[in-house]
């Protein structure tokens, strides 16, 4: 699994993350990603699934970056804001990763 799979990936599963839980959209999924091995699932959730999952859920506003180093998955908590050069992580990442617009 290479890291352009799995920022494609949560390209399209940032999609899915609704502010409002309770509106159910086309693209409402889920996204499983295991750090230790590569391996990513993803697919629909749909009613009485998609609720109980929502229950263990957070909501995340904006694009969702995770990073995979060592056999562990990293959240980036603002990856809008500004990296050493001046340039934002996703501006940065959308250039030289694979996108799956």
């Amino acid at each position: 699994m290479t890291m352009f799979r799995l920022l494609a990936a949560l390209a399209v599963v940032s999609l899915a993350v609704s502010a409002d839980a309770g509106a159910a959209k086309a693209n409402d999924g889920v996204f499983l990603y295991y750090p230790e091995t590569g391996r990513m699932v993803m697919g629909e959730l749909k009613g009485e699934e998609m609720a109980g999952a929502l229950k263990h859920a957070k909501a995340v506003d904006g694009p969702v970056v995770v990073l995979s180093h060592g056999g562990k998955a990293y959240i980036v908590e603002n990856p809008m804001q500004a990296m050493a050069n001046g340039q934002p992580m996703v501006d940065f990442l959308d250039k030289m990763t694979y996108s799956a617009r």
